[in-house]
């Protein structure tokens, strides 16, 4: 009867894996912003409010801001060039700025900041509010049939206060139309 030796490997390289695995997971840059959503309550049709952002580099290098760009005309931020940086434990102040003007009701826009976040790459900011319009105009748009020169066609236009019941004075009513001529009825109640 004879007799063979049989020899074994075993595998060494398993332990320095499990050691990479358990080192730092989150190395290099980290975007955090402690509030990525503002509410500005209610603001009046017309207003321009500024808010700020602070951005936070949680990470051990150097995080770039690549980009900002709005859902919305209506809002702005400001601050962010092309690779803005923010260093390892620091912070930025971002300010946002919203504008009103063609917006009533409840409005929420959207700011994403691209940046160099490996795990994050994009983080949305939201702007929430409520514009309450100063009046309100039905129908927005009017319509005229074609008719005869001369004719009269009969168009109303309803000129509303809104919600704080501001007095309203309408001082001229003119058409930029060559041809259409409009004049001021006042409707009783």
């Amino acid at each position: 009867m004879s007799y063979g030796i049989r020899f074994s490997r075993r595998l060494t390289y398993v332990p320095a894996v499990v050691l990479l695995l358990a080192g730092p997971v989150l190395a290099g840059p980290k975007i955090f912003v402690a509030e990525p959503s503002h509410d500005l309550g209610k603001i009046q049709q017309g207003d321009v409010i500024e808010t700020i952002f602070r951005i936070e580099n949680r990470g051990d290098a150097p995080l770039e801001l690549l980009s900002a760009k709005s859902s919305c005309g209506c809002t702005v931020p400001g601050g962010i060039k092309p690779w803005t940086m923010i260093a390892a434990g620091k912070y930025r102040d971002v300010p946002v700025t919203f504008n009103s003007a063609k917006k009533y009701g409840r409005v929420s826009s959207r700011i994403s900041i691209t940046s160099n976040d490996p795990n994050e790459p994009v983080v949305d900011l939201r702007l929430n509010t409520e514009v309450e319009v100063l009046y309100s105009l039905q129908p927005k748009k009017l319509a005229f049939p074609i008719g005869r020169r001369g004719e009269t066609v009969p168009r109303k236009i309803v000129l509303t206060a809104g919600k704080r019941d501001v007095p309203i004075e309408v001082l001229e009513i003119r058409s930029q139309v060559p041809g259409i001529k409009v004049e001021a009825i006042k409707f009783p109640e």
